[in-house]
């Protein structure tokens, strides 16, 4: 399968107009025409910048040719997603983290070069 099971875009007003793409059910790295779509959104709403969420990441191609495009689009992965998430956790509102329990642990750290 190619294309994503699910595609929402999402319009966010305030303080800034932005537009969020997900596809969370996807099961293959997003091309560059689905990321398109998001771009045309951008352009179409007004929007100041778009974030396009990808579970499974987005085609090499699609990385190279959009860094012209790196203030009006975003590309995250899981990767970038769940650093968001852990660096901003503290700061969610409190029914927010009902919604989504985490719990912070400690391990030990590797050694350099291990």
């Amino acid at each position: 399968m190619n294309q994503p099971l699910s595609l929402d875009i999402r319009a966010h007003p305030a303080p800034r107009k932005v537009l969020t793409n997900e596809t969370p059910y996807a099961f293959v790295p997003i091309d560059r025409p689905t990321v398109d779509k998001l771009l045309g959104a951008v352009s179409k709403f007004g929007a100041q910048e778009g974030l396009f969420v990808s579970w499974s990441g987005f085609r090499t191609n699609v990385q190279k040719e959009l860094a012209s495009s790196f203030f009006r689009v975003r590309l995250w992965s899981q990767k970038e997603l769940l650093e968001a998430l852990f660096s901003h956790y503290d700061q969610l509102d409190d029914n927010l983290k009902t919604e989504l329990p985490l719990k912070r642990i400690w391990s030990v750290a590797a050694e350099v070069g291990e």
